[in-house]
């Protein structure tokens, strides 16, 4: 088989397992058939040939409508300036199952959001937010140096900022609410930072935070948004933090 015609079958296969293009596929499939039975002398009414063709042009312009929508990396590559048009305390305040991995935490779980997670899944029976951080470090540990090193001009060490992450956690963990906080730990640091809001929701998406090298600031780190339309990656995501959480001891 080609490796072209070949490429192209996988493709195909790809698609109709993810339910993408089922529309332009079956248009297509649909007249290709008549297409066929009139080249060998089929007599269709003219109301079937019309709705094959007012089909195939409707799908057509479909397609070019979503052609001159905002590119990919417009919607998917981002930096922390996103918080601002979509305020990641108001995401939270709206969830019901919320994961995290923060090597250090202190700035995604700030107080403020705390209590949006107090008052969103954590508020709700069958809510659960799963927190993964890196283990409690000291100051001439090398993955504290590693994360310092991080930002040009640094605010606060990563160890002292762990220290009251996890404090602000273990205070949490005394609440009185419906829903369940869990913590673990690792070991080790894999230079991303990912958070799942409702990834088995149809709404659902995962932020990957990249930490970069030497940057200027937090803000300037990017991160990618994916959703379930992007199929590959989005289970990609998260299945990396499913085999974290798996992985990490309890904090």
């Amino acid at each position: 088989m080609p490796r072209k015609l070949k490429r192209r079958l996988l493709q195909f296969a790809e698609d109709v397992r993810s339910g993408r293009y089922l529309d332009l596929y079956v248009t297509t499939a649909v007249s290709m058939f008549f297409a066929a039975w009139l080249l060998i002398g089929a007599d269709l009414d003219d109301d079937i040939r019309w709705s094959i063709l007012l089909a195939a042009i409707g799908i057509i312009m479909l397609r070019s409508i979503a052609s001159t929508r905002p590119q990919l990396q417009a919607r998917v590559l981002l930096d922390r300036s996103a918080y601002e048009e979509r305020p990641i305390g108001r995401v939270f305040e709206s969830a019901r199952e919320v994961s995290i991995f923060a090597p250090i935490g202190s700035n995604l779980l700030t107080v403020e959001r705390c209590e949006s997670l107090k008052n969103g899944p954590l508020s709700r029976r069958g809510g659960v937010v799963r927190v993964i951080l890196l283990a409690p470090l000291k100051s001439d540990d090398k993955r504290a140096m590693q994360l310092d090193g991080l930002l040009e001009r640094s605010i606060q060490s990563a160890h002292t900022a762990l220290a009251e992450t996890y404090d602000r956690l273990r205070r949490m963990s005394e609440w009185d609410m419906e829903g369940k906080l869990l913590v673990k730990m690792i070991s080790f640091n894999p230079g991303f930072s990912l958070v799942a809001i409702d990834p088995t929701a149809s709404e659902g998406f995962i932020n990957v935070e990249f930490h970069g090298y030497r940057s200027d600031s937090l803000s300037s780190r990017m991160h990618v948004r994916l959703d379930s339309n992007d199929q590959k990656w989005f289970r990609y995501w998260l299945r990396q933090f499913e085999a974290m959480w798996s992985d990490a001891s309890d904090g």
